[in-house]
């Protein structure tokens, strides 16, 4: 059976809430997710921080998954290899594998419906806050 392990207490970790700063060294199409990722995460109030790195990591992705995508939109999803054989466009995986990749890290960041609900993200909080950007400064008009 074993002996009984000491009951750990866990604290929650303390983190500077709010929008991380973007990191100098992403890829343009990562930088232009990050922004879009911000703004989608700042409504729901959950940005921090400590989020920095993955949100990096999944611009990034991000940035990958779209490269491959539009090679296999320009090249096709078959090729013709060099000894004039068809085969599958190498692209295919590549995007594969970042769609995975994005996959796991959107759980992460609460970017899917079912890590939003284990979050506690409500959607009623950011249709709120879009209408109340929409109208902002229209009263009086």
């Amino acid at each position: 059976m074993g002996r009984p392990r000491k009951k750990v207490e866990s604290r929650p970790l303390a983190v500077k809430r709010g929008a991380p700063t973007c990191p100098a060294d992403l890829s343009d199409i990562a930088k232009q997710k990050w922004k879009e990722l911000v703004e989608a995460l700042k409504v729901a109030d959950i940005l921090s921080s400590a989020d920095s790195d993955t949100m990096a990591r999944y611009c990034e992705e991000f940035s990958t998954w779209k490269k491959a995508n539009d090679r296999i939109k320009t090249e096709g999803e078959v090729v013709i290899a060099p000894n004039g054989w068809p085969v599958q466009n190498a692209y295919l995986a590549i995007r594969s594998k970042a769609a995975i990749q994005l996959n796991k890290m959107s759980e992460q960041l609460g970017l899917d419906p079912l890590s939003r609900q284990r979050l506690h993200i409500s959607t009623e909080i950011a249709e709120a806050d879009a209408k109340a950007r929409f109208f902002a400064g229209r009263e009086g008009k």
